[in-house]
């Protein structure tokens, strides 16, 4: 697994890792003035990587996933997708998805080659160069994926980006145009342009979320699933009904199948599960977070205004049941 580390003497994020059975070991790369935008994929066979983004500019640190307390990476600008190889310990940019004309970022792996990724048109004039775009790419062929709605900004747009095989499991927040402060979705898509929407949450008084939609498989049926969290705040009250929910697929298109839902192991930022979910998962949280807290400019994790400190953390075994 990997994530960022907050070092609050020098205000950088540092690309953490672990092995399935090592310690926790601080990648030799340079740090970031945002938490890493980091996904672990394959570029064919054992060839494990980890993808990011590195800006010229760095997003705002705030305003993007989990209700805007996360990075809003489509504000960053000059933005470029490297890879960090795991056998030569070496970051290098990934050339095929580099231009002078865009940024990219969001970056998800998948083998043979194929990429999905986030990128804003940085040079066209108004809001077209300002609001992201989803594409997938496999080889030299690169495909348009559509998002959700826009809203009254175009931000954040994509929160998060899981590939695997044909299938792309996103999130993507937004304005409303009325009525609501805030609104999420997870959603799946195919690499060829088809896009289902799964769950979408607006926020008004109370704070509802859906955060962190991603592909597992092993667990979930013979074909796999999607899973995604969903979060419900009223009033001053600590963030409450949060529970991790589950949907079938199959590999090669989009056909949902039962629902099934678990509650989640706390207040829940995001989350991400390996091959299996019912097995375990792997969750950013904070204990005793409001997330009625509107952001302050500063980074929810690390900073001196958050405490307490996030936690990387297990969960247990999970239990679904139909929802």
């Amino acid at each position: 697994m990997v994530w960022s580390s907050y070092d609050p003497a020098t205000g950088d994020y540092h690309l953490m890792s672990k092995e399935t059975f090592g310690t926790p070991t601080r990648l030799p790369v340079a740090p970031r003035k945002v938490p890493f935008d980091v996904d672990l994929g394959y570029l064919g066979e054992g060839a494990e990587f980890a993808a990011y983004s590195r800006c010229k500019r760095e997003p705002n640190i705030v305003g993007g996933g989990s209700g805007g307390f996360l990075p809003d990476y489509a504000t960053g600008r000059g933005c470029d997708i490297y890879l960090f190889d795991f056998s030569a310990q070496r970051e290098v940019k990934y050339a095929p998805l580099s231009s002078r004309h865009t940024s990219e970022f969001l970056p998800s792996v998948s083998p043979a080659g194929r990429f999905a990724f986030a990128r804003v048109y940085e040079r066209r004039r108004g809001n077209r160069g300002r609001v992201p775009y989803l594409y997938a790419r496999r080889g030299r062929s690169v495909h348009r994926i559509p998002g959700g709605p826009r809203g009254k900004t175009g931000l954040p747009g994509p929160t998060s980006l899981d590939l695997k095989g044909r299938l792309l499991a996103y999130g993507w927040d937004f304005t409303p145009r009325n009525g609501g402060i805030s609104a999420s979705e997870a959603r799946v898509a195919t690499v060829v342009g088809s896009t289902e929407l799964l769950e979408r949450e607006t926020g008004g008084l109370n704070v509802r979320l859906v955060i962190t939609p991603g592909l597992a498989s092993g667990s979930l049926g013979p074909a796999g699933g999607i899973y995604w969290a969903r979060i419900i705040a009223s009033g001053d009250a600590l963030a409450q009904n949060t529970f991790l929910l589950r949907e079938s697929r199959s590999r090669q298109r989009i056909r949902l199948g039962p629902l099934d839902e678990a509650p989640a192991p706390g207040n829940v930022l995001s989350l991400s599960c390996g091959l299996s979910c019912a097995d375990s998962l792997y969750y950013l949280a904070i204990p005793n977070l409001s997330l009625t807290r509107a952001p302050d400019g500063a980074p929810l994790c690390g900073s001196p205004e958050a405490a307490p400190a996030c936690t990387v953390a297990l969960s247990s075994p999970l239990q679904f049941t139909p929802r």
